[in-house]
């Protein structure tokens, strides 16, 4: 995009009506005669009306207001209708939304031929009049606008519903005072006239669509102004079909249409919004019949042909391709009126090619005009709204009764208190950040990640941080998001807003370079479940459910919200759209700085637009957005305003993007032509590359003359440029200016900021929530529960068919010890499968926690309450089906401590797979380290050795006490064999009791009952859990803290100054620290200067 294109896509629309290549200039005007009588008769019926539905052209919000009845709607209980927002561009429609809330007048966007829409507009309509019911036995609504904005629609579509309401009511008819008739419909209505050209409804006309009390709605005319002044205004009318294309003439719309879109730059959105078909795919088009206008208008009657689609698309993509080649071809300033007519012109040419319209003179004009208008006015073009919204908003806010926008009231609070000489908007200033680390290697000293790195960001603009591998920008984000790990040095200050960075801080939020999703749940419940952990409990889950539907939109994943994230057996999303999800999830708390490490990495070109393009936006909600990116396309790299570029951990340039070309030609590195420009910014201060050529030249794979001509022709080595360019920027006016605008900032007094207690749900809905996300990921994720629950049933079944009525004979007695053993022993083992699907629960756990969230205790509880119900159902099924097949000790309470005593037996193990796992991450490591646990706990367990015969020292103290085996099969035995009698070894002594089993062959001793057995089992379920929790609370730290101890020794080399501070940046909550960074510590490898 041009920066004349850029200028006015900030600035708005600057009076291109007025501009000279509109033909036939001048005021326009349509007040046909059947206006002027509507227009009196609008008038008389205002005065009776105890509602108003005002409809008006999403497309267009202020240029569709009929401005002479105005002064009448206000006076009255009125409710602005925002129709064909399927039109419209959704992320300025909300604008207009919160701008028409603060104006104080109820605004509702809708499509009129929807059900669900329309039904919504009744039901508020019913709201706001539920006080004037109580009064009034009849009540009046008026549907009054400009010509063409979907009245008539609007109507048939309440009419239908309101016929489901009351079905089988009778016509009665009514006149006016203008002697016109009126009818109002009960029952069956004549369908009120639709049709594509304005100035069809001539007359008013009404019906019921309520009774008890009698709710009535009248249908008026679409009437104007009699004269129009402003000649945009009227332009846009007749853009959007409010004026009869014969008064203003179809090539002067079409003009100003071509005006609008190259101002804004909309082709150059085209060529990533169809990138498929724009990078030069051919479509052949041998055989196609001739297209016709009326292809263009939706038939809702009639399911379109494939082939006619496609056709569509293929004319629309050629339109498309048509205006983008010219628009990037251009030579001359589109903001210049003459070289913008110019423009047009050629764009005219190419339309007519592209619409294979043959050559005939003025008529092949008009036809262009026609069809280009067709294809804006049926959405085919894309969605766009032409009215810019004003800047200056009302201060106070006043939303529509039945809806909220809890953010929206918030922002406008928060902006009319940051308000100062600086600007609107929060500002984050971060200055002379040093970050050093210890150096692992023996005999090393300290190094420095960062050496006084110095820079502001400001709201409504985006900056890219930018730098070779090493250079310090995952270390720079860590610093400013408050997750730098403790084993670090940190001098400097980070300030949002004139106040420094709180530990409680929630107005930055960090979208790190890897996402975390679990699998299973689909785009919508993610952020669901999201909101309802982040967003604060003052907010209904209505509200709520709003900003997740908002912020779906904003990202542009409609089309895949309802779809799973995709794991090892789901099909699920791209790349492209994980990260957009990743960013979706951050913005939700609707944060005023927003950091990204490496936002694209690992997507295409497309791809990385999108999500670039999309973070743009957030941008200009008046949001603070910094990225790390690496190496990004011409394209990607004009979205930045501003540009940070690093080296070694030091500011090499700092400043708006586009002069970063003019920083290196000033300091004798110009960017050559025909290359991108950040590609020649890393160039020159990437060490990697001489270490490339410098290998290839040796291996004789490239000669100096395939080098960069300029780099070899100065003869210096990329840290001999790295070294000029950091002292050019130094002395240069960037820095200067750089460094008296973080003055200017810091020394602007701002006021306190408020308290953030409150700012998430509350802890008892927190794990609730979780509770909920984690029982359907459980239950959706095959491999997590249901397919371990196969093998328990399997093992019970083959275990019973091989064990099968065991019997009391002398044989039984050893036999019914191994089988109890084979039960306890594989059913133990079988629970390390779990250890991938826990890897993944608690990545997503980290993830949150990092933000401060919520923290270990209510991931511990959540994870076991959630397990529990599928943990239960296996021990029962499976054990239900040993028991009846294998027949051990018959009786209920015998079966229920069986079932029990096998729950408690795979709940402790699930615990101890637990610990694995947040202990060891690593799957391969994490499956080797629980069998290795398993088998030190099953080698006690009575399988191998009695209790009694088993070495002193470790094996019996404490070994046989910690193992969950040993007491779950030693509680096995024990309500197994106790009661029972067994054949006599010789035939004609006494039967065998149990009990004298169990203390001779298996050395247990029946007079301790088995249900100390259980309670143990059940201290032992209790004790894996605390465990768990206690690794989550320490792990880190405990690891940090060896890290600390050996940075303490390391840095007594180390200069000390009066500004370094341990610890300067802490985590967003109070309760939980941030720990560890999640992101790679890219400025770990960074040279010492």
């Amino acid at each position: 995009m041009g920066l004349g294109s850029k200028g006015l896509v900030k600035k708005g629309m600057m009076g291109l009506g007025e501009m000279g290549f509109n033909t036939g200039g001048g005021a326009i005007n349509w007040f046909p005669g059947h206006m002027a009588a509507a227009t009196r008769a609008i008038r008389d019926r205002l005065k009776l009306a105890d509602f108003v539905i005002e409809v008006r052209d999403a497309r267009i919000p202020l240029s569709s207001a009929n401005q002479d009845l105005q002064p009448q709607l206000r006076a009255k209980r009125s409710l602005i209708v925002l129709n064909k927002k399927d039109l419209a561009n959704t992320n300025i429609m909300q604008k207009w939304t919160r701008f028409f809330e603060s104006s104080k007048q109820d605004c509702l966007p809708i499509n009129a031929h929807s059900r669900s829409s329309v039904s919504k507009l009744l039901d508020l309509v019913e709201y706001k009049l539920k006080e004037a019911i109580s009064r009034e036995p009849t009540l009046l609504v008026m549907v009054v606008g400009v010509p063409n904005v979907g009245k008539s629609a609007l109507i048939n579509n309440i009419h239908r519903i309101a016929s489901s309401r009351f079905p089988g009511k009778r016509q009665s008819t009514l006149k006016n005072d203008s002697g016109r008739v009126s009818f109002i419909v009960q029952g069956k209505m004549k369908r009120a006239t639709v049709g594509p050209l304005p100035g069809v409804t001539q007359d008013i006309a009404g019906f019921k669509i309520a009774h008890q009390p009698s709710i009535y709605v009248l249908d008026t005319p679409g009437v104007l102004v009699p004269s129009i002044p402003d000649i945009e205004t009227g332009l846009k009318l007749a853009l959007a079909g409010s004026i009869k294309d014969s008064v203003v003439g179809e090539d002067r719309i079409a003009q100003y249409l071509l005006a609008v879109l190259n101002s804004r730059g909309t082709p150059f959105h085209w060529k990533y919004s169809n990138t498929r078909r724009m990078e030069g795919i051919q479509y052949e088009a041998e055989g196609k019949i001739g297209y016709s206008l009326k292809n263009l208008r939706p038939n809702r009657r009639k399911v379109p042909n494939k082939s006619d689609v496609l056709y569509i698309e293929d004319m629309v993509t050629e339109v498309q391709r048509a205006l983008y080649s010219t628009l990037s071809e251009f030579n001359g300033n589109p903001e210049d009126e003459s070289d913008l007519e110019i423009l047009i012109e050629q764009q005219f040419e190419a339309l007519q090619t592209a619409l294979k319209i043959p050559n005939k003179g003025s008529e092949a004009r008009l036809m262009v005009s026609k069809k280009f208008l067709t294809l804006f006015r049926s959405g085919k073009l894309g969605t766009f709204i032409l009215d810019d919204v004003p800047d200056d908003n009302p201060p106070t806010v006043k939303m529509a009764e039945g809806s909220s926008d809890y953010y929206g009231d918030q922002r406008l609070k928060e902006n009319n208190n940051s308000g100062s000489a600086a600007g609107a908007g929060k500002y984050l200033v971060w200055e002379d950040i040093t970050v050093a680390a210890a150096n692992l290697k023996n005999g090393a000293t300290s190094r420095k990640l960062l050496n006084g790195i110095s820079g502001y960001a400001e709201p409504d603009r985006m900056m890219a941080l930018m730098g070779p591998s090493g250079s310090g920008k995952s270390t720079l984000l860590d610093a400013l998001a408050g997750r730098l790990p403790a084993n670090v040095k940190v001098s400097g200050d980070v300030v949002l807003n004139g106040n420094k960075r709180s530990r409680n801080c929630t107005d930055i939020s960090y979208v790190t370079q890897e996402d975390f999703f679990l699998g299973s749940l689909t785009v919508r419940e993610t952020l669901t479940y999201s909101a309802h952990i982040r967003l604060p409990c003052k907010m209904t889950k209505e509200e709520k459910n709003k900003v997740v539907e908002n912020t779906i939109t904003k990202m542009g994943l409609q089309d895949c919200a309802g779809s799973n994230i995709g794991n090892w057996h789901l099909r699920g999303l791209s790349n492209g759209e994980k990260r957009r999800l990743s960013i979706c999830i951050e913005i939700l708390t609707q944060p005023h700085v927003l950091l990204l490490d490496e936002p694209t990495s690992g997507l295409d070109s497309s791809s990385s637009f999108f999500v670039i393009w999309a973070l743009r936006n957030i941008a200009c909600d008046g949001r603070i957005v910094i990225c790390s990116i690496h190496q990004p396309s011409i394209d990607v790299f004009n979205l930045f305003n501003d540009l940070l570029l690093l080296a070694g951990g030091e500011t090499v340039y700092f400043g708006e993007a586009k002069m970063a070309i003019k920083f290196f030609t000033d300091a004798g590195f110009p960017c050559p032509t025909q290359k991108n420009p950040p590609d020649h910014f890393l160039r020159c201060i990437s060490s990697d590359f001489d270490k490339v050529l410098a290998a290839l030249m040796l291996s004789q794979r490239i000669n100096c003359a395939s080098t960069d001509s300029l780099i070899s022709q100065k003869n210096l080595t990329t840290d001999e440029i790295k070294g000029k360019l950091i002292n050019a920027y130094k002395s240069s006016a960037f820095s200067t200016d750089a460094r008296k605008r973080i003055r200017e900032i810091l020394l602007t007094e701002r006021p306190a900021e408020p308290s953030n207690k409150g700012s998430s749900a509350i802890w008892w809905k927190q794990l609730c929530t979780l509770i909920s996300r984690s029982s359907i990921n459980m239950s959706r994720d095959i491999g997590y529960y249901w397919l371990r629950s196969v093998f328990y049933i399997l093992i019970a079944v083959s275990a019973g068919s091989f064990f099968f009525h065991i019997g009391t004979n002398n044989q039984a007695i050893v036999a019914r010890g191994k089988c109890d053993g084979f039960i306890y022993g594989l059913m133990i083992c079988l629970s390390i499968g779990g250890i991938p699907f826990v890897i993944e629960e608690l990545k997503v756990f980290r993830q949150e926690r990092l933000g401060g969230h919520y923290g270990e205790a209510l991931f511990v509880l959540s994870n076991f309450l959630s397990s529990l119900p599928f943990v239960v159902a296996m021990a029962f099924s499976s054990g239900t089906i040993l028991y009846n097949m294998v027949k051990f000790h018959s009786g209920f309470s015998h079966y229920l401590y069986f079932c029990i005593n096998l729950f408690c037996c795979i709940a402790v193990t699930e615990g101890t797979a637990l610990i694995v796992a947040a202990v060891v991450p690593n799957l391969l490591m994490g499956i080797g380290a629980a069998a290795g646990i398993t088998v030190f706990m099953m080698m006690p367990s009575l399988l191998f050795r009695r209790l009694i015969d088993l070495p002193k020292i470790f094996w019996r103290y404490p070994m046989s006490y910690l193992s969950y085996a040993a007491w779950s099969i030693q509680g096995q035995y024990k309500n197994d064999m106790i009661g029972l009698e067994f054949d006599p070894l010789v035939a004609g002594d006494p039967k065998l009791k149990g009990e004298d089993v169990l203390l001779h062959l298996y050395g247990i001793s029946p007079d301790v009952s088995k249900w100390w057995d259980l309670a143990a089992l059940a201290c032992l379920l209790l004790c894996v859990r605390i465990i768990f929790y206690l690794v989550l609370k320490y792990k880190e730290r405990a690891s940090l803290s060896i890290q600390r101890l050996y940075a303490k020794a390391t840095f007594q080399h180390h200069p000390k100054r009066d500004s370094l501070k341990k610890e300067q940046f802490v985590s967003n909550s109070k309760r939980h620290r941030t720990l560890n960074s999640l992101s790679s510590q890219e400025g770990l490898g960074s040279p010492l200067p």
